[in-house]
């Protein structure tokens, strides 16, 4: 909880669209949900992960990165410990959604194993698909 101001600065300056601070509480106080805060070498949060568990799966809800950090590898550090972290608790698979035109994220995704099993047409605010992507620990 002592993380709540700090998540909730990166929501809003990363999300055009971002959670309320009352719902980033009440992740933060329930124990299916993964929140990873990642700190600069002075230890300004800069990144963040949020996702959660649900028996064998988990879902990757938001990888949040200041833009002036983006392009250094914040973004593959957190998946990395999200994916090893969900791994250690049963999940044999992640699941996401990403904006369709958003290439470095898919390129990270595609990096670590995700594969597109899906889209969904409509799915943002401006009309834009969200690819659903998988991947599979089986």
């Amino acid at each position: 909880m002592d993380d709540l101001p700090a998540l909730c600065a990166l929501e809003r300056a990363v999300f055009p669209t971002f959670w309320s601070e009352k719902a980033l509480r009440e992740l933060l106080s329930d124990p299916k949900y993964l929140v990873l805060l990642h700190r600069d070498e002075l230890g300004a949060p800069i990144a963040y992960l949020i996702g959660w568990t649900v028996g064998d799966e988990a879902e990757l809800a938001r990888i949040g990165v200041l833009p002036e950090f983006r392009g250094r590898g914040v973004a593959r550090k957190l998946l990395d410990e999200g994916l090893e972290i969900w791994r250690k608790r049963g999940a044999a698979r992640v699941w996401l959604e990403v904006r369709e035109s958003n290439a470095a994220a898919l390129g990270l995704y595609e990096s670590r194993g995700f594969q597109v099993v899906g889209k969904r047409a409509g799915y943002y605010d401006n009309g834009e698909a969200a690819l659903l992507m998988r991947r599979s620990s089986e």
